[in-house]
């Protein structure tokens, strides 16, 4: 992960993250392939000599290793209000990445949903979820001509994990402008990838983290052809996950605090399917009394504000 840190005391409580190439986690299968793609290499380092590779122990940035695909790790099996998903330990940090659990939720909604594009979600995170089998309740509340509101419920084995809150609506016509402006960051394609300026020994400490800045082995044809909600997965994961490492930012790195979400709201303002590269901004210029508030961003290269989310976050004592 690519990251720049804005100017201010202590580093400033905003992360920038440049990031998240669309074809990098979200890959079809091949053609003449009888098997979901489920997996593809990160491409670590340049090519060397046969017999002259480095040998970088297990689990290091540096490492070539599987990483998840969005697309099949989020996918929904069912009909009928009654979905199952299979949690994959490729998205852990702490558990189940709230924005991966969060995304499996959102496309549980829209394959239930009459309408493609989702507009809003809105979600308690109530237990912290295993790698295993998820259930998930679909349900209208309300469903008019542009729009339709639904509720996600998530459980494991009977117990609940996530309660969602999705608008899901038709496009349509109506007031027009966009005085958003993106942050003055440096373009992702002048900026080295992290493993290049860490120690090839740098072990990764989640897994979630070596789901980025891969190197696709295949393409869509077609970026738009993607199942609904799929695109704005990519969105909800980023806007869930910087407000811990923006908040860190102002502190030493041996906190001996973690801090996972107790809610989490995003606002889906316009999709770019074939926007290769996401920024995702993060601000926590609060934190006090055990909670951590923040908001967060994401933009295309082109400075369009696709997403935007804030949170609430718990701190709770790492354990020894």
């Amino acid at each position: 992960m690519v990251e720049h840190v804005a100017d201010g005391p202590l580093g400033a409580q905003r992360l920038i993250v440049e990031l998240l190439r669309a074809d990098a986690i979200h890959q079809p299968p091949a053609l003449g392939d009888h098997a979901p793609h489920r997996r593809h290499s990160i491409h670590r380092h340049p090519p060397v000599a046969p017999g002259n590779e480095a040998k970088p122990p297990p689990g290091a940035l540096s490492d070539t290793a599987p990483v998840g695909n969005l697309a099949d790790d989020t996918a929904v099996a069912g009909a009928d209000g009654r979905y199952t998903a299979e949690l994959s330990p490729d998205w852990e940090i702490w558990g189940p990445n709230g924005g991966y659990v969060a995304s499996t939720a959102l496309r549980a909604a829209a394959a239930h949903a009459t309408f493609d594009r989702p507009a809003t979600f809105g979600c308690h995170y109530l237990s912290v979820a295993h790698f295993d089998t998820v259930d998930l309740e679909v349900r209208t509340l309300r469903q008019a001509k542009r729009a339709e509101s639904i509720a996600v419920s998530m459980t494991q084995a009977g117990t609940p994990i996530l309660e969602a809150l999705v608008w899901m609506v038709r496009d349509g016509d109506g007031v027009l402008h966009d005085n958003a402006v993106m942050p003055e960051v440096a373009h992702h394609e002048t900026l080295p990838e992290v493993r290049d300026l860490l120690p090839a020994d740098t072990p990764l400490l989640f897994p979630f983290w070596g789901n980025f800045e891969s190197k696709p082995l295949v393409w869509y044809e077609d970026p738009m052809a993607r199942p609904a909600g799929d695109d704005a997965c990519r969105s909800l994961i980023l806007l869930d996950t910087v407000g811990w490492p923006a908040a860190t930012r102002a502190h030493s790195p041996d906190l001996p605090w973690m801090a996972p979400n107790l809610d989490f709201a995003a606002q889906f303002h316009r999709a770019d399917p074939a926007a290769e590269w996401l920024l995702a901004d993060g601000v926590a210029p609060v934190a006090a009394d055990g909670l951590i508030g923040y908001t967060s961003r994401i933009w295309t290269d082109q400075g369009t504000l696709l997403a935007s989310g804030s949170g609430q976050l718990l701190c709770r004592p790492v354990k020894a």
